[in-house]
């Protein structure tokens, strides 16, 4: 089992293996997202951004900030400032970011050409391979079946509408 070097000591949850049959990709929705298994532990829980500082996130195993640096790095609210504060310490699980970032000791690269090539090969706009996903919740489901195929993947907390 490879583990993912995380701070000043390994994770205690491989990075690129699942440790638990099921994942449940919890999102912000306030419509299910408390209805997520938190405590079955034959669930992992995945969450992203600055669900962290919710008191519905009971549990999680691993944590996706995919957006660019200056996103994650903004200062202008509250909880902006609290989430890289959270993001510079060290956590027991890995963080999937676009890049490893030194400040962030959690950091995991997110494997993406690996995704791609396992998953989405002849995906094309044009004549290149799509090297990307339009959503956070796009790499966690991308994620998941890389690693897996889990037994089942859950979601809870994604109703994928925006007003914008």
């Amino acid at each position: 089992m490879t583990k993912a070097k995380v701070g000043k000591a390994q994770s205690s949850i491989p990075a690129l293996e699942l440790t638990k049959p099921n994942v449940a990709l919890i999102g912000f929705a306030g419509t299910s997202r408390h209805l997520a298994p938190y405590d079955d532990q034959t669930w992992e829980c995945w969450s992203l951004n600055e669900a962290h500082r919710q008191p519905w996130m009971k549990r999680l195993t691993r944590w996706f900030q995919i957006h660019q640096k200056w996103d994650w790095q903004k200062m202008n609210n509250e909880s902006y400032r609290e989430h890289r504060e959270w993001l510079t310490k060290d956590h027991p699980f890995p963080i999937y970011m676009l890049e490893k970032y030194s400040e962030v000791p959690s950091s995991v690269r997110y494997p993406l050409e690996d995704v791609i090539a396992k998953l989405v090969p002849n995906v094309k706009r044009g004549d290149a391979v799509n090297e990307y996903f339009t959503s956070s919740f796009a790499w966690m489901c991308a994620l998941a079946l890389y690693l897996g195929p889990p037994k089942k993947i859950g979601v809870w907390g994604f109703e994928m509408a925006t007003d914008t």
